[in-house]
């Protein structure tokens, strides 16, 4: 199940990831085709503007040149040649010849110049690039019959605009601006694909990551199950014999005895289960809280164990800092105080001393537990805080504790925010339980 889960998961998100990956890419072509077309549509513009003056500036330098008996060819520079190879084409619309235009056929100008002449079809060019005159004057009619006043043609992009009685048709070799696209095209696809390669391995163990914690959780549920079942199977085994005894024999009293024991134990052992659901169930959160006098709450658990320890030949040594207030719910903080106080009485050594600590720093409320008696060892400590886990299983099983408590505390402290951790060095072993204000 969680590998199916886990595969679903690195689905979803290579495809999100992926698809995100591809929306960019397009989008960066996009702005960047886009970018070029502009361009290009600047250079067409400058092309276009270029081609009007020195038209009219050639018709007048050659009216000039009539006065004076002059040579009738006339060639003009511009200064705002276009980056790519441009050619303009002035059309007569009723067909003839415009005034002041009648400039020698055999007219032509180099590459790069700018040349003006008169054509017997009404057409007079203005060309700035390398192409034949009669290639020029073929493109511009195939331009001017699509209807339209712009767009692309071939490898050309063309504008047509109304001038006096004339149509400048104008267009530029978008060739060499379109071939500087490619490379950056083959760059993008080689981002793109080193994305998508990464974004799947991203994928994989983003959703190994996301599945370890459920997976974890499944396993602590199994681990939760099968040791409930164990813990209830020992105590029904001994009320199921007791039964049968009692049926069999006169002394009911002793085995009905035996039977209370067990169904006791039953009993505690379903409340701290109920206990510890409620203390992790984060729906709780807050109910029941309230501002309270924390140093009172620990003093007052303390009191009750006095006389157990007492018995054992324990003393309890208290440390409590006064007026120490606390937000939360006094039954969980009371719980939690009970069962680590507990714990180092019954496992202290006789006439040994168990020290219980409460203080206040600036930013941080401390509750120690410390305890002599047996080293625990770095193993074990561990797994201290895992439900049904006892370092002395015989004994813990025994004296009615399922090893509960401690985890308890633990789900109590992560309610509130804090840390509990253990340390046991040379028979000393100290519980500390950390609130952050």
């Amino acid at each position: 199940m969680i590998k199916k889960l886990q595969h679903r998961i690195e689905l979803i998100l290579s495809l999100t990831i992926v698809g995100i990956i591809i929306v960019v890419l397009v989008f960066s072509m996009l702005a960047q085709f886009n970018e070029n077309t502009s361009s290009l549509e600047k250079q067409l513009r400058r092309a276009e503007d270029a081609a009007y003056d020195s038209y009219y500036e050639s018709i007048l330098d050659n009216r000039i040149q009539k006065s004076g008996d002059t040579d009738n060819t006339t060639k003009a520079k511009t200064d705002a040649c276009p980056d790519s190879p441009s050619y303009a084409v002035f059309i007569e619309t009723d067909g003839e010849s415009t005034d002041g235009a009648m400039l020698s056929d055999e007219a032509s100008g180099d590459a790069g110049d700018v040349t003006v002449e008169n054509n017997e079809d009404g057409i007079a060019y203005v060309q700035n690039g390398n192409a034949d005159k009669d290639d020029v004057a073929a493109l511009a009619r195939q331009m001017k019959e699509t209807g339209n006043d712009s767009g692309e043609y071939s490898i050309y992009m063309y504008d047509i605009r109304d001038v006096e009685d004339m149509k400048q048709i104008t267009f530029i070799d978008t060739t060499e601006e379109r071939r500087r696209l490619i490379p950056i095209y083959v760059l993008t696809a080689i981002i793109g694909a080193a994305a998508i390669a990464a974004a799947v391995i991203i994928s994989i163990l983003l959703s190994r990551y996301l599945v370890k914690p459920i997976a974890e959780n499944i396993k602590k549920q199994k681990q939760f199950i099968a040791d409930a079942s164990h813990e209830l199977k020992t105590p029904l085994a001994v009320v199921d014999v007791n039964i049968d005894m009692a049926r069999s024999t006169k002394d009911n009293d002793k085995y009905l005895g035996y039977i209370k024991g067990e169904t006791k134990k039953m009993n505690r052992l379903i409340q701290e289960l109920l206990t510890l659901e409620s203390v992790e169930d984060a729906e709780t959160t807050e109910k029941g809280w309230e501002h309270f006098n924390l140093s009172d709450t620990i003093e007052g658990v303390i009191l009750p164990f006095e006389a157990v320890a007492f018995e054992k030949g324990v003393t309890i040594d208290q440390q409590i800092d006064e007026n120490i207030n606390f937000y939360g719910d006094p039954v969980d903080i009371s719980r939690m105080a009970e069962t680590l106080i507990e714990n180092a009485i019954n496992h202290s050594d006789a006439n040994a001393k168990v020290d219980v600590s409460l203080t206040h720093t600036k930013n941080h409320i401390r509750f120690k537990v410390g305890n002599h008696g047996e080293t625990i060892d770095p193993e074990s400590q561990k797994h201290l805080f895992e439900r049904f886990y006892r370092v002395d299983k015989a004994r813990n099983r025994k004296e009615g504790h399922f090893g509960l408590g401690l985890a308890i505390a633990k789900a109590t402290t992560d309610r509130y925010g804090g840390t509990i951790s253990v340390s046991s060095e040379n028979g000393y072993t100290v519980f500390t339980v950390s609130f952050r204000e």
